[in-house]
């Protein structure tokens, strides 16, 4: 019997565009390691703000005893936010107030930084670490923390985050925000103005984004040059990688579709799954039905109240959307009963999630292990239909 050897893993001499600043030498050394060629244009900046007053009226409260909780977001905002703070006061000082409040720690990144100042982490958001993942962390912590009547600080990362901001408001908590840097355009924004002059000509490739800073930042330069139509016409052309949901909603704000996402929202990850998937996926965008592209464009003349939010904006751009990957995805294929390579499984959180039992189980096990253990998810159903 021969040896089944698993596929390589291979961009197969396709060029990969990338808009990684901090990371750019490693993140094209691992495309290159995957058989692609790397174009790698830095799109940011990270400034710590010069005066921040914020900072320091946060630390006055703090000290002063008016929060319950503080949400740390992003790694380097909460080492700056430190590093602000130790300016003016000790580092014992500042450890023993934040031990006396429910830290908050959206993924491991901030848990890194806290730890190395020795500070107990409370509560500890699961991947994928948006803001959904931070919420429900908050609704379902299990650890006498109530949303209702809480003052909480969150550290911000450029820009506020207002879908969460609302729901916290909502449930009744008191939001203060602590900017500690912010986004800016590259000092030397050549490299990132050659890529957009690059992707409009609509040659395919695969591009990987890193951040939805960059994805900001690549439409500005884009509209500054007068090219951004040229842009969002070819991008379907183009295999569009995410590292994590909150990059892709950002990538769906802007009219664009993204066709990849890895498990795991990591740069290493994000590479090795497009260098898996990259090439297939770019093969399958040349080989959509004109059927298909025909369906879409009548449907985009013919606009429905019905519709959802996603659609009309689908449908306000016919010619930059018809044939979206979205449009021939599993999930949609499945919808008009036609014939897929697996069965899309549509997951939706519902009754009991405030019953007392499932929080306990919550505390306990993150909510995408349950979904992956049946004897779990068979408890929690049977729990919530019992009440």
């Amino acid at each position: 019997m021969s040896e089944i050897t698993a596929p390589a893993v291979d961009f197969g001499g396709l060029e990969v565009v990338a808009f990684e600043s901090r990371r750019a030498v490693e993140m094209a050394t691992l495309i290159e390691r995957q058989g692609g060629v790397p174009r790698v244009a830095p799109s940011m900046r990270e400034i710590p703000l010069e005066e921040n007053p914020a900072a320091f009226d946060f630390a006055a409260k703090l000290f002063a005893g008016e929060f319950d909780a503080v949400l740390f977001m992003t790694g380097v905002g909460t080492r700056t936010l430190f590093e602000v703070l130790e300016t003016r006061y000790s580092r014992e000082k500042i450890v023993a107030a934040l031990s006396g409040v429910t830290v908050v720690a959206r993924g491991p990144k901030p848990i890194k930084v806290l730890r190395e100042y020795q500070i107990p982490v409370t509560i500890t958001v699961p991947e994928p670490n948006t803001w959904r993942e931070v919420l429900q962390e908050l609704d379902e912590n299990g650890r006498r923390f109530s949303l209702k009547g809480s003052r909480i600080a969150i550290q911000e990362y450029g820009v506020s985050n207002l879908a969460l901001l609302a729901e916290l408001k909502q449930r009744g908590a008191a939001v203060s925000l602590v900017p500690v840097y912010r986004w800016s355009l590259p000092d030397d924004v050549g490299p990132l103005e050659r890529a957009v002059d690059s992707l409009a000509t609509g040659n395919p490739r695969v591009i990987l984004f890193t951040n939805a800073a960059q994805v900001d930042h690549l439409v500005k330069v884009a509209t500054r040059k007068g090219l951004i139509e040229k842009l969002l016409d070819a991008l379907p052309r183009c295999v569009i990688c995410s590292v994590g949901p909150t990059c892709s909603e950002f990538l769906r704000s802007q009219g664009i579709a993204v066709d990849l996402e890895p498990e795991h929202p990591k740069m290493g990850a994000l590479v090795h799954e497009a260098a898996k998937r990259g090439p297939e996926l770019l093969r399958q965008k040349f080989k959509q039905p004109a059927t298909i592209l025909k369906r879409d464009e009548s449907r985009a003349n013919s606009p429905r109240p019905e519709e959802t939010a996603h659609s009309v904006e689908v449908m306000r751009s016919p010619k930059r959307t018809a044939g979206a990957p979205w449009t021939n995805s599993r999930f949609m294929k499945a919808c008009r009963m036609e014939e897929t390579d697996a069965t899309p499984v549509w997951l939706m959180r519902q009754a009991g999630r405030y019953m007392k039992e499932y929080r306990e189980l919550r505390a306990r096990v993150p909510f995408l292990e349950l979904c992956k253990n049946p004897d779990l998810v068979s408890e929690v159903t049977v729990t919530a239909r019992g009440r």
